[in-house]
C-alpha cells in the first residue's frame, strides 16, 4: 500500500493547482515542538539529520503473566517531537515549502515490556527516516521548480502520529500523512502500525489469516459486508471499485480500536475507489476476525 502512496506522490510532483497546508485544519497532537529550520531562496537545502540513538536490543521476550486488570493497563507509551523545515521567498518572505515530520519516542511503562518497546522504537525510527527522505526529495524538487516557475501553492509534507490502543496484548500507533506538491488536490492517508508489545513484532492484517486462502476469503466477506452496510451501492458497484483483495489492500491501513472490541480498517483514497469517493472505514468486531487474531485481545 505504501508503494501506492509513493506512486501517487510522484505523479503529483508534475501537477499544478491549489490547496495548501496552511488551509488545512489539523488537530493538535500532544508532544513538544522543536524550532523550525528555515531557509530562503536562493540557496541550497538544509537536510536535517537526527542524532543516532543507542544500539537497541531487538531480542524477543515472552509476555509476563498478568491478571485481567493489570493486562488492560497501558504498557507502552509514545511521545512525539515535531521536526520542522521551511523555505521562504527572499523578496516577499512568502513560505512556499513546509515540513513537519514527527519523531516518536517509545517508552516502556512496565519494565517487562522494555525489549518490545525497543523494537517498536526501531520500527518507528525507520518510518521517520523514510518520511524525512521523502521531505528532502520534495524540497529539492520545489527548489528546482521555483527556479523557473512561480509557486502559486505552498508545497508541504506533514506526518503526525497518535497512540491508539495500548495494553499487554497490542499497541496501535496511527499515522496521518498530508502531502501537497501543487497538484489538483492534496494526498491524505492514514496508516496503522500495530505491534505485540511484549515482542515488538509488527502485526499485519494478513497475519490473522496465516496465508490461508479460505480464511482470507472469509475475512474478505466480512469486510465486503461491512462496506455495503456503511456506504451507498453507487460507490460500491463493480464498475466503480478498483480490483484487489481487501485483506491485501488494507494490510497496513488498520488499527486496533482503543476500547479493545475489534479493529478499524481504513481504505485510503485510490485504494479501492477513485479519489472522489473519499476514504472508506469499516469496524470489524473481534468475534468476526479469524481465530489467529484472538491472542491480541483481552478476554
Amino acid at each position: 500500500m505504501k508503494k501506492k502512496l509513493t506512486l501517487a506522490l510522484a505523479i503529483m510532483l508534475i501537477l499544478v493547482s491549489f490547496g495548501s497546508c496552511k488551509n488545512k485544519e489539523v488537530p493538535e497532537k500532544p508532544g513538544e515542538t522543536t524550532p523550525p529550520q528555515s531557509e530562503t531562496i536562493p540557496g541550497g537545502t538544509t537536510d536535517q539529520t537526527d542524532a543516532e540513538d543507542k544500539n537497541q536490543d531487538e531480542n524477543n521476550s515472552a509476555a509476563p503473566i498478568e491478571d485481567e486488570k493489570t493486562a488492560a493497563e497501558k504498557k507502552i507509551d509514545i511521545s512525539m517531537t515535531d521536526v520542522n523545515d521551511s523555505v521562504t521567498l527572499k523578496d516577499s518572505g512568502e513560505e512556499i515549502y513546509s515540513k513537519t515530520v514527527q519523531k516518536i519516542k517509545v517508552t516502556a511503562i512496565d519494565k517487562d515490556y522494555s525489549d518490545g518497546a525497543k523494537k517498536i522504537s526501531t520500527a518507528m525510527r525507520a518510518a521517520h527516516d523514510r518520511h524525512n527522505k521523502e521531505a528532502t526529495e520534495l524540497k529539492n524538487s520545489l527548489l528546482e521548480f521555483a527556479g523557473e516557475n512561480d509557486v502559486t501553492t505552498p508545497w508541504c509534507l506533514e506526518v503526525k502520529y497518535t497512540l491508539g490502543r495500548s495494553d499487554s496484548k497490542a499497541v496501535s500507533i496511527l499515522e496521518n500523512v498530508y502531502y501537497n506538491a501543487g497538484g489538483p488536490h492534496p494526498t491524505i492517508a492514514d496508516f496503522g502500525y500495530n505491534f505485540d508489545p511484549a515482542t515488538g513484532d509488527q502485526i499485519t492484517l494478513s497475519s490473522f489469516t496465516n496465508d490461508d486462502e479460505e480464511i482470507k476469503a472469509s475475512l474478505n466477506d466480512v469486510i465486503n459486508k461491512k462496506l455495503h452496510e456503511n456506504y451507498s451501492e453507487d460507490l460500491l458497484s463493480p464498475d466503480y471499485l478498483m480490483s484487489g483483495t481487501y485483506v491485501d489492500v488494507a494490510d497496513d491501513s488498520w488499527y486496533f480500536k482503543e476500547d479493545g472490541t475489534g479493529i478499524t480498517i481504513v481504505f485510503n483514497q485510490y485504494d479501492i475507489a477513485p479519489y472522489a469517493a473519499g476514504t472508506f472505514e469499516v469496524d470489524v468486531d473481534k468475534n468476526e476476525l479469524p481465530e489467529a487474531a484472538a491472542k491480541y485481545f483481552l478476554k
